[in-house]
């Protein structure tokens, strides 16, 4: 949720400065390009906001900001695998 408010406050004020609410409340018919090139704004400004944090730590800023971050499941089981495997067979004294 945080990461969404942080795209609206960036992306509303832009739709607004544009008129993309000049009739409000009644509801205006986009065509299909200003709908691509919205969708395609919000995606990539998606990505400038959020992309470098979730390739440098697992991370959004929503979930920076709480304390959480994303963990691959898969590679802690390889880890796991892998030393149960080289405990067991390569390295017994070590088990024990």
């Amino acid at each position: 949720m945080i990461d969404t408010a942080i795209g609206l406050a960036i992306v509303l004020p832009v739709q607004f400065k544009l008129g993309v609410y000049k009739n409000f409340p009644q509801v205006s018919n986009f065509s299909t390009g200003e709908t691509l090139l919205w969708g395609a704004f919000s995606i990539l400004l998606w990505f400038i906001l959020h992309g470098y944090f979730l390739a440098k730590n697992a991370q959004t800023i929503g979930k920076r900001l709480v304390g959480i971050r994303i963990e691959d499941q898969a590679y802690e089981r390889r880890q796991r695998f892998g030393s149960w495997c080289s405990c067991a067979t390569c390295q017994p004294q070590r088990c024990r």
